[in-house]
Formats: C-alpha cells, sequence, structure tokens
C-alpha cells in the first residue's frame, strides 16, 4: 500500500492538490489528466486489492483471539486471490518506475 500511498500524495503535491485521501487524491489527479487513466485506474484497484487483503485477516484476528496485523499469508490466498496479488504488485513496480522517471534529478541541491 505505501508505494500507492506515496504516488498520490507525491503527484497531489506536484500539482497542488489538497486532498489527504490517497482515492481522493488519486481521483483529483485523474480529473486534472495529471497522470493517464490507466495508470489511476490501476493503482485504485491495486489499492482496494491490497487493503481487502490487509483487512479480512485483521477482522478474522479481532473475531478471534488474535491481534490484528499487517501480514497476509500467502497461502490462504485462492488461485484468483494470488494471481490478482500479482498483478497488483506489477502495478506498484509500474508506479515506482514512472516516480523514478518523472522526479529523478528533480531534488534541489544544497
Amino acid at each position: 500500500l505505501r508505494p500507492i500511498v506515496g504516488f498520490a500524495r507525491l503527484y497531489a503535491l506536484q500539482h497542488g492538490l489538497t486532498a489527504t485521501n490517497t482515492l481522493d487524491r488519486l481521483q483529483q489527479l485523474l480529473e486534472r489528466e495529471a497522470v493517464r487513466r490507466t495508470v489511476c485506474e490501476e493503482a485504485v484497484a491495486a489499492y482496494h486489492l491490497l487493503m481487502e487483503l490487509r483487512l479480512a485477516p485483521q477482522a478474522a484476528a479481532l473475531r478471534g483471539t488474535e491481534l490484528p496485523g499487517n501480514d497476509v499469508d500467502l497461502r490462504t490466498l485462492t488461485a484468483i486471490q494470488a494471481s490478482m496479488l500479482k498483478q497488483a504488485l506489477l502495478q506498484v513496480v509500474s508506479i515506482q518506475r514512472q516516480i523514478q522517471q518523472d522526479f529523478v534529478g528533480t531534488a534541489p541541491t544544497l
């Protein structure tokens, strides 16, 4: 989730957006055409999937006697979930490449 949150935050700062929620930031970036529609839609889909994979075990832990955490036991995923997770992680890699392409060498020198 952090790379997607960071992506939304970074581009929101670049474009002077005031939204503080990741999904709101992505929506505003899309509306301003600051990022390509496909990038935004895939980032939102990846964010939802990763959040769901994280929250489901947390809810189960709260119903039981375990403490909730942020780890996802890959052995518990269905084949479809595992495939979707791979696609979400590929999207994260794509986002990281875009950040690197757009921002490398843009930091001010002191």
